[in-house]
């Protein structure tokens, strides 16, 4: 008797848990369609990506050019980032400057270069971004609208700091802040000077160059790189899944360079030989990984839109399959539509440049929707060869570009299986 009522018992249990599992298979088809059960079945499975965790901009790894001046003299850190000792000490008063900035003025684009004879911090963020951007890379908030190529905090002559942005171009905003001179001092005290100096005061040889641009005192090494295009980065199923399509669809077919194209009407996927991927959808089809949230009637910051294009690439190129690299803000430009975000990599501040002039990752938004996308999935790992660049004064002879370019250095991907690091105008 007791074994029957068991039985009975344990029927009930099976028979509530099955029609649970309906529910929630019919409540995926009803909100989703056939995208959301194929995203059921690959929670189920296990096969599903979860997208990777959207934080802030100070979690970013951002490469820059950072100079101190003291007393004793600059000390330049040519390709750092965000994330290094020296940007981090330096990210408090940052983060204080910009919280206290008063009485904003714009003053000619002289006093950029007249200000950096006073003991400061500089930063060259080596692309445009906006303010809210270029400041949100150390915790800080601007309500400033212009974009920022260079910040630099100055100790002047007043008690407290001033603080410069400049836009590329022709104007530099200044402002005063809160900061205690002082405390500008204590950071500078500690910074051993290395004979760092910029283009604009180093002589006629520089003088064709962008004048900010940190021309440091010692010869410039850098590790090759080993480059590859892994073929789990290009896995269709890997991808279907991550995009939330249907990875069991048929509508498939090659094109005549080996490219793969997948349709799930309006998205198309399509996966070239050369690693690159393509994605083009419309704003009612995208996913969570794919929409920035937002309240009822906001619209889209340049910020959100960064954010969103940095959790989309590292969730389809994680550090798993791109290795030592990592994703940076490059560039944001905004549209009638939404915005169209740029994204680099680079291996220890060096950023990698392609030789057909693309990034690593463009990203076009609609409203709050991600409606077109181009990655190259290129895996870079730092190999135990090393590379020692030409003297600065002879590569500065041997450069030939636009006037006004940025001579620096980073690797030149060009399809190969390693890259070295080179000197190039910017």
């Amino acid at each position: 008797m007791n074994r029957q009522r068991f039985l009975q018992d344990l029927t009930i249990l099976l028979l509530s848990l099955a029609a649970a599992g309906l529910l929630v298979i019919m409540g995926a088809i009803e909100l989703g369609g056939s995208d959301r059960l194929g995203q059921l079945g690959q929670f189920l499975s296990g096969d599903q990506l979860l997208p990777a965790r959207t934080g802030d901009l100070t979690e970013r790894d951002t490469p820059l050019n950072l100079v101190l001046t003291s007393s004793r003299g600059r000390r330049g850190e040519l390709l750092t980032s965000t994330l290094s000792d020296t940007a981090l000490q330096c990210a408090s008063l940052i983060r204080e400057a910009a919280g206290s900035s008063t009485a904003g003025e714009i003053v000619p684009a002289r006093s950029l270069r007249q200000a950096l004879g006073q003991q400061g911090v500089f930063i060259d963020f080596l692309h445009p971004l906006p303010a809210q951007a270029a400041a949100g890379c150390f915790g800080a908030e601007l309500t400033d609208s212009q974009p920022i190529r260079c910040l630099l905090l100055s100790a002047g002559a007043g008690d407290t700091c001033s603080l410069l942005l400049w836009d590329g171009g022709s104007q530099v905003r200044r402002w005063s802040t809160a900061v205690p001179v002082s405390a500008l001092l204590d950071l500078l005290v500690g910074q051993e000077p290395n004979g760092a100096t910029f283009a604009f005061e180093a002589g006629e040889d520089y003088a064709g160059l962008y004048p900010y641009t940190l021309l440091p005192a010692q010869r410039v090494s850098a590790q090759v790189l080993a480059a590859s295009t892994p073929a789990e980065a290009t896995s269709d199923g890997r991808l279907l899944g991550a995009l939330g399509f249907n990875t069991h669809t048929n509508y498939r077919y090659p094109e005549i360079d080996g490219t793969q194209v997948i349709v799930e009407s309006p998205r198309t996927l399509r996966i070239r030989p050369d690693g690159v991927v393509l994605y083009t959808s419309d704003e009612d089809t995208a996913g969570p990984l794919m929409t920035i949230p937002l309240g009822k009637d906001e619209t889209p910051t340049a910020v959100q839109a960064a954010l969103l294009s940095l959790q989309l690439a590292e969730t389809l190129l994680p550090p798993s399959l791109s290795g030592d690299s990592r994703f940076f803000l490059s560039g944001v430009e905004g549209t009638a539509e939404g915005w169209r975000i740029s994204l680099g990599v680079h291996v220890n501040g060096l950023p990698i440049y392609y030789a057909d002039g693309t990034s690593a990752m463009e990203i076009t938004f609609t409203g709050a929707a991600v409606t077109a996308f181009s990655l190259r999935c290129r895996r870079y790992a730092l190999t135990a060869d090393s590379f020692t660049l030409l003297p600065l004064a002879q590569a500065a002879a041997v450069a030939s570009g636009p006037e006004g370019a940025m001579l620096t250095t980073g690797y030149v991907d060009r399809g190969g299986d390693t890259a070295s690091p080179e000197w190039l105008l910017q």
